[in-house]
C-alpha cells in the first residue's frame, strides 16, 4: 500500500499506530514537558488550530491567519533550528490539509512530522541535529 509520506525527504518521520490509551492531548502535554526538560536551549510552543467554531469565528481566524492543517506544534532552538510536528493519539490519521501542510515543509528542507509519544520525538530532535542539554530527567511514555 502507498503511504501519502513515502515520497518525503529523510526530515520527515511518521511514527506508526500504537496501542496506547493516552488521548492527544495527553501525548502532546508529554512532549511538551520532554522538550522543556531535555532541550533547554529550545523553544516549544502549541498552534491552537482546531476546535468547533461558528462560520463567523472561522473567516475572523482565517483573516488573522489561521491555516487549516498546520501543525500542532513549533520547536525552535540555536542557529535558526525549526520543526514543526503533527500530535496524534493512538489511531489518529491526518486529514488532507495536515498532509499537504506536512509534506510542503518536508519539500521546504524543515524537520517535521507525525509523533505519538515523547521518545520518538526525543530521537527524531537529536536525528535532525538538535542538541541534548537536560535540566530536569524525563519519564517517558511507555509502549504497551
Amino acid at each position: 500500500m502507498h503511504k501519502w509520506y513515502s515520497h518525503l525527504p529523510a526530515n520527515f518521520r511518521y511514527e506508526p499506530n500504537d496501542k496506547m490509551v493516552y488521548s492527544e492531548s495527553d501525548r502532546q502535554r508529554k512532549m511538551l514537558v520532554m522538550v522543556r526538560r531535555l532541550f533547554v536551549d529550545y523553544q516549544i510552543a502549541h498552534v491552537p488550530n482546531g476546535g468547533q467554531r461558528t462560520k463567523i469565528q472561522a473567516a475572523r481566524l482565517k483573516a488573522d491567519g489561521v491555516k487549516a492543517g498546520w501543525p500542532d506544534l513549533v520547536i525552535t532552538g540555536p542557529c535558526g533550528w525549526v520543526a514543526f510536528i503533527e500530535v496524534k493519539d493512538a489511531n489518529g490519521t491526518c486529514k488532507p490539509e495536515q498532509k499537504e501542510v506536512l509534506a510542503a515543509l518536508a519539500l521546504d528542507g524543515h524537520p517535521c512530522g507525525v509523533f505519538r509519544t515523547d521518545r520518538a520525538l526525543h530521537d527524531f530532535m537529536l536525528d535532525m541535529g538538535a542538541k541534548l542539554r537536560v535540566k530536569y530527567p524525563h519519564d517517558f511514555m511507555e509502549r504497551e
